[in-house]
């Protein structure tokens, strides 16, 4: 955040403690809230208590305390962690989440649906995917990220042979937005993507970009693994008549391009 800093109100605080939501939004009012915060699927499954204070505590902090201090709008991240195994899921998909993190983003859907319908609060959320771009390094689809980033670093690196709905993170950035402007969406909750991709078709692409680039395919395994395999988010599409900004190709590259601006962010 070096280049934007000046322009930022920077807090650091707990989520899930009351006190420190109120803080915030008695001091700074603000019109709009982007609910980003949570504990990860591999952090919440080694401790679920943890995930229920930050991931479910704290999404319930924001709501209430946004209701009283009349926040005009709450976006709320949401997750292809609500389903589980199909290899095609749509907004209109079974929701089955099977591990904390998955529970906590089914349960900030329902309560914010709950508080619209209860007191006419207007929260939104997106379901994302495989959110990919400079930097990550956590969670367990962060492997989208890797497989770019640490052969750009000169770095080996192990991905799991899996296939998944890649997006990167400008554009998920951009889908946001998208929705908070919205004067009248026509669902409170959209699954939005990139494009149905495979692990070892995102390698060739970085190989053919990177030709050092050594990329160790591995057998997959873990909460990743109960992610569906492709999205169809056709209702956010239409309705917004969005499109991403960055086919998989471009996104690499630019992606390539933010690591040699900003080499020491990422070592």
């Amino acid at each position: 955040m070096e280049d934007i800093i000046n322009k930022l109100i920077y807090i650091v605080g707990d989520i899930s403690r009351w006190d420190i939501v109120t803080y915030v939004m008695k001091r700074h009012s603000p019109e709009y809230v982007f609910h980003t915060a949570a504990l990860l699927s591999d952090e919440a499954n080694k401790d679920p208590v943890a995930a229920f204070r930050v991931n479910i505590e704290g999404t319930l902090n924001i709501y209430e305390l946004g209701r009283i201090h009349d926040v005009r709008t709450i976006i709320f991240i949401s997750s292809l962690a609500i389903y589980t195994g199909p290899s095609m899921v749509s907004d209109e998909s079974p929701v089955n989440p099977l591990e904390p993190y998955g529970i906590s983003k089914l349960f900030g859907e329902l309560w914010g649906l709950y508080y619209v319908r209860r007191y006419g609060l207007d929260v939104r959320g997106l379901r994302g995917t495989w959110i990919f771009g400079p930097g990550r390094s956590k969670g367990v689809t962060a492997f989208s990220s890797l497989i770019i980033q640490k052969p750009a670093l000169g770095e080996p690196v192990s991905v799991p042979d899996l296939e998944g709905n890649w997006i990167y993170v400008k554009d998920f950035v951009d889908a946001l937005i998208t929705l908070s402007r919205s004067k009248d969406p026509k669902r409170r909750l959209y699954l939005v993507g990139g494009y149905n991709m495979s692990v070892r078709e995102v390698a060739s692409i970085v190989k053919e970009l990177i030709p050092s680039a050594k990329i160790e395919i591995t057998r997959s395994e873990g909460p990743a693994t109960l992610r569906p395999k492709a999205v169809d988010d056709k209702y956010f599409r239409e309705d917004f008549n969005w499109r991403p900004k960055y086919n998989i190709r471009n996104a690499i590259i630019d992606f390539l391009r933010e690591l040699r601006e900003k080499p020491s962010i990422y070592l």
